[in-house]
């Protein structure tokens, strides 16, 4: 049986540092290596106001423990895909065995990009229903259920506004 990802960091003996780094690791490896200044193109995309992306930022900047809470959101979301934990186990062991050289800049980044991550790609339950209109005609239904986080986190991800719900005919 897999371990939880909780038990996996407290075998580790994961701390702040090791988080933080293999978030990183994991969000470079996950993006084909996406640059900080790529990250915060896609964010300014994805809101539509470098205003609002620059604020937040600077939120998870003064806010370790946020930037922490949201490097561990996105590990714990992927934890529970198929074919992540490896990625995962091998992100936190290299964090591990090197030196943490990053700066609060770059894990506010790795943070909000995780948040846009799961707000837009973390899936938690899709389901597709089909029914007949009254006319004779089907209409497909597909509603989609995406991990996310509670708390100070859900700010964040409220940023977003990616249709959950869509209907085809």
């Amino acid at each position: 049986m897999q371990p939880s990802l909780k038990d996996f960091l407290i075998y580790r003996q994961a701390d702040t540092d090791t988080i933080q780094q293999a978030a990183r690791y994991y969000l470079a490896e996950r993006t084909e290596d996406l640059s900080p200044e790529e990250m915060r193109q896609r964010l300014i995309q994805a809101i539509g106001d470098a205003k609002k992306v620059d604020s937040v930022l600077r939120t998870f900047e003064d806010d370790p423990i946020l930037a922490e809470n949201a490097c561990l959101a996105l590990l714990s979301a992927a934890w529970d895909e198929a074919g992540e934990v490896q990625r995962i186990r091998s992100a936190v062991d290299s964090a591990k065995t090197k030196l943490p050289v990053i700066e609060a800049a770059i894990i506010a980044l790795v943070g909000m990009y995780a948040m846009y991550l799961i707000t837009t790609g973390g899936v938690k339950k899709s389901e597709m229903t089909v029914a007949r209109n009254p006319d004779g005609s089907f209409i497909e239904t597909v509603t989609t259920e995406y991990f996310g986080p509670s708390g100070p986190l859900s700010t964040v991800t409220s940023l977003f506004h990616i249709g959950k719900d869509q209907s085809k005919k």
